[in-house]
This record gives C-alpha cells, sequence and structure tokens, in this order.
C-alpha cells in the first residue's frame, strides 16, 4: 500500500549558536554506572519472579545512589517552571507521583524483564522505524549535543555511529536498566557517549543543554506526555530540534491499538499525530513537518519542531 503523507512546512526562524557540549559524567561515574548495570544480567529468565523481584530491589538500591549526581546538576527538577501555567509540573502533582508512577513502572518492569529478547523480538518493525527515522533526522553537525529520551537497547545510537554520523555528545537515557545493560554491551565504549537513568518526565538537566532531542517509538508510553513536551522546551538550545516518531491513533489502527493496550501490560496512550500539531505550538515550538503512514497493520507519524526564540 502507498504511503499516505501529509506535510505541512511553517517559516524558518533563525537559530542562535548553540552553546558548545559540556559532559555530563566523567570517566569515573560512567565506570560505576557501568558496574551497576551489570547487575541486571541476573535476570535471565523472564518467568522466575524472585528474579523480578531481585531486579526492583537493584532499582532502589541504584536510585540511592543517583542523589549526589543529581544534586551536582545546575538545574534541579524542583526549580523548573512550567511553559503552561495551566499544566501543573509532575514534580508538584501529587496525583502523578503514585497512580501515574505506578503506570509507568509497570512499563519499565516489562522491558526489564523482556530486554535480553527486545532486539530479535522486533527486528523488522524496529528496522522499519529506525529507517524513517534516520532520514527524517538527516544531517547532524559535529557540535550537536543529541538526547535519545527513550533509547532503549541503543539501536539508535548504533545507527548513528555506524553511519558516522558526526556529534559532539550523544546521552542515551532510558527509565529500564535492562535495556540500558543491552545498550551498553551493544555499543562501543566513547567518552561522547553518556548513559543515563531517568524516566522522560523527570530528567534532571539544565536548560539548553541539548540541540537535538530524539523519541522514537516511545511517546506512547509516557504517562504526563505533556510535561514531556514542555520538558523538551526547557532542555533544547533555541531553535534545538525536537523529533517524534510513534504510533498514530487514526483509522483501523483503532482496532490493534485497542487488542495491544488490552492484553499487554504496559500503560499504553496512543496519540493521533493532530495532537503535537495543536499542542506544540502553544508551548514554544514550530512544526517543521510532520507525516504519516501505515506499514502492515501499524499506522504511524514523524514529527520534527523547533524550539522558537524568545
Amino acid at each position: 500500500m502507498k504511503e499516505a503523507i501529509k506535510t505541512r512546512r511553517l517559516r524558518n526562524h533563525s537559530v542562535d549558536s548553540a552553546p558548545r557540549y559540556s559532559s555530563f559524567q566523567d570517566a569515573s561515574e560512567h565506570e560505576v554506572y557501568a558496574e551497576q548495570l551489570e547487575h541486571v544480567e541476573h535476570v535471565e529468565h523472564v518467568e522466575h519472579v524472585e528474579r523480578v523481584e531481585h531486579l526492583e530491589h537493584l532499582e532502589q538500591l541504584i536510585q540511592k545512589d543517583q542523589p549526589a549526581q543529581q544534586e551536582s546538576s545546575t538545574y534541579a527538577p524542583s526549580a523548573r517552571t512550567s511553559v503552561s501555567q495551566h499544566h501543573q509540573p509532575y514534580w508538584e502533582n501529587e496525583h502523578y507521583s503514585t497512580e501515574m508512577a505506578e503506570k509507568s513502572d509497570k512499563t519499565i518492569h516489562f522491558y526489564n524483564r523482556f530486554a535480553p529478547y527486545y532486539d530479535r523480538g522486533y527486528r523488522s518493525y524496529l528496522r522499519h522505524t529506525h529507517d524513517k527515522f534516520m532520514e527524517m533526522l538527516g544531517d547532524t553537525h559535529p557540535e550537536d549535543r543529541i538526547l535519545d529520551l527513550s533509547g532503549g537497547t541503543g539501536m539508535l545510537a548504533e545507527r548513528l555511529i555506524q553511519e558516522q554520523r558526526p556529534f559532539a555528545h550523544l546521552t542515551v537515557n532510558d527509565p529500564s536498566l535492562g535495556m540500558l545493560n543491552s545498550a551498553m554491551k551493544k555499543l562501543p565504549t566513547r567518552m561522547d557517549l553518556t548513559y543515563t537513568h531517568h524516566k522522560a518526565e523527570e530528567l534532571p538537566f539544565s536548560d539548553g543543554s541539548f540541540d537535538v532531542i530524539c523519541s522514537l517509538n516511545s511517546f506512547h508510553y509516557y504517562t504526563d506526555q505533556a510535561a514531556v513536551l514542555q520538558q523538551a522546551w526547557h532542555l533544547l538550545s533555541p531553535g534545538g530540534r525536537l523529533l517524534l516518531l510513534d504510533w498514530n491513533l487514526e483509522g483501523f489502527f483503532y482496532v490493534p491499538n485497542f487488542v495491544i493496550k488490552s492484553l499487554s501490560p504496559e500503560y499504553i496512550d496512543t496519540k493521533h499525530v493532530g495532537y503535537h500539531e495543536e499542542v506544540l505550538p502553544e508551548i514554544g515550538f514550530s512544526v517543521k513537518r510532520s507525516e504519516t503512514w501505515r506499514w502492515r497493520y501499524w499506522n504511524f507519524y514523524r514529527l520534527e519542531a523547533r524550539k522558537t526564540l524568545g
């Protein structure tokens, strides 16, 4: 079936020169984090409940080791202000801290267990979506600081490195320790490559820390999607790029989306591309292009937006 593609182009804005990269973790922190993640290898059989409980305990131990690193950040989450006064940020929302956190934890626990089988289990799907994303990403620049918001097993980082796309620094973030462990095994050791372990709603980085933020196959998992988009605006440098690729809830895809949501242990909140086209300008983005297409029984969108100036 031919792709059904719609494209919207808005007037380009001038882009300020992006600030140069400064490392988020030194080499010693990287080594300590790698040692902590190696413990996830103990989870080898997804059906063993006791090993799942061990992984959850491990996550708690690692989280206890993180406050010192977070306190060293120049921009603490508690100090942030929301772009929109009508949206209460997650860190001030008691409702989110309980019910929403529990929903996101279900997704994290699932991928902690499924991580060793992820690449092989979704091979065709992942190849297709990564090809589409890399096409949208286009050329990168040596000064680009890139954040893979939900980097999973590191497939996007692997493509960037294999295709020799230039960047100043690449941060692979994922809330699942199992997925990060797979990424660290797959990717080479580089001083311009950092791994971080945070939910998309809870990133501790400073304003303007990145020039490109990527979210691939993940937006439907975010429990506070508006907060994620607002954080992206804060974290991007002026004129920085936000790239999204995810399921598009329209037409026939309502049926498979309902089946997946009903049978899967993960939290799923799939959006139509029109959600972004409406919300992003309110936050402070200009939508450069948005496209939709169908592949097998999936509907997808990919969208590029830029942080507007002023």
